[in-house]
């Protein structure tokens, strides 16, 4: 995954999007913190 692995609140979805994170939570498919 091209996404930068950082501790942020954020997930970076394949297609581009980027999601303030803890409501996606350890379901994530993506890298975020969890």
């Amino acid at each position: 995954m091209s996404a930068p692995k950082k501790h942020n609140c954020f997930l970076f979805l394949d297609d581009g999007s980027v999601f303030p994170g803890h409501s996606f939570g350890a379901n994530a498919p993506v890298d975020g913190e969890v």
